[in-house]
């Protein structure tokens, strides 16, 4: 009875509750997260044993077919030889199960258009895009582009006492973890790529150094997310060229045929001219954001007298 009074005084919060396809996005990305953080624990065990046996380090990729064949012939102690062999094993089934199931996402996200609309964003793929659906569900929960960022633990902590002022600190890391940690990723992606995220990226990272400029970014990530989601449209600045390639690398992920000798959907990509022509458009547009930066600093000068 007490319940049915608060509910009808608004008292109770309703929950959003995830629909079935959310919720098996969900099961996916949880899987390739922990399939992902055994690969780093199996790793790192066997960068231990080189580290421990003071064996200098590998010119080239390590866990790549030439790199596990130079683990093979290490001198090192039959013990821990065959220890490093299991490892190797355990990392060759892993990598296995990470490519089927990488495979699945990019047919999930390649079959859904948010998906592909949020692709047009530099540093967003086919992990981060599944990963940020499967967390946010519907767009429509979040009023704002700051729920948003709230939502991903990626706004800062404030701190106030009476009427001193306001101080901001680190960022709250209260939410979904696991889309803040690829909204990261995608953060040092984002930085490689011509355009206006390039640009605030410098801005931060030349103030407050690389690891606050990667969040800042990811902040930043997180509200064109939520415009792109909202206003059902494209990035401003996306490159048509690029995004098609990007799509038709994920479909070959996906297990689409290759075609040899016909002109593909990324074909332009690959066309010199269109590729400069895009380059040149948003470099235009990264220079536009530090021309407005830097009319930010500007300050009037002193009347005289």
């Amino acid at each position: 009875m007490a319940l049915a009074r608060l509910h009808a005084a608004g008292f109770l919060p309703e929950v959003w509750v995830p629909d079935d396809d959310t919720i098996r996005r969900r099961r996916t990305v949880t899987e390739r997260s922990g399939i992902v953080e055994h690969m780093v624990r199996v790793k790192s065990r066997i960068h231990a044993i080189l580290h421990g046996n003071l064996i200098p380090k590998y010119e080239g990729c390590l866990f790549s077919k030439a790199g596990r064949a130079w683990l093979a012939r290490l001198p090192l102690p039959s013990e821990e030889q065959a220890i490093l062999t299991r490892l190797v094993a355990e990392l060759e089934r892993v990598s296995v199960q990470l490519a089927e199931i990488d495979k699945r996402i990019a047919q999930q996200a390649l079959d859904d258009p948010q998906a592909r609309r949020l692709m047009t964003i530099p540093g967003v793929g086919t992990v981060v895009a599944l990963t940020v659906l499967a967390s946010i569900g519907t767009i429509s929960r979040f009023p704002t582009s700051e729920k948003l960022s709230s939502y991903f633990g990626l706004t800062p902590t404030t701190q106030q006492s009476g009427d001193h002022p306001a101080r901001h600190g680190r960022i709250s890391r209260q939410g979904n973890a696991a889309a803040r940690a690829v909204l990261v990723e995608a953060a040092w992606s984002a930085k490689m790529a011509p355009g206006p995220l390039r640009a605030f990226f410098n801005r931060v990272q030349k103030k407050a150094g690389a690891g606050a400029a990667a969040v800042a970014t990811a902040r930043k990530l997180a509200v064109l997310i939520w415009h792109v989601l909202s206003d059902d449209k494209d990035y401003a600045y996306a490159r048509p060229a690029f995004t098609a390639m990007k799509l038709r690398k994920a479909a070959l992920k996906a297990g689409a045929p290759r075609e040899y000798g016909k002109a593909g959907p990324g074909r332009d990509y690959w066309i010199k001219e269109i590729r400069q022509r895009e380059a040149e458009y948003v470099e235009r547009a990264e220079r536009a954001y530090e021309r407005m930066v830097e009319a930010w600093k500007e300050r009037p000068s002193a009347p005289a007298g």
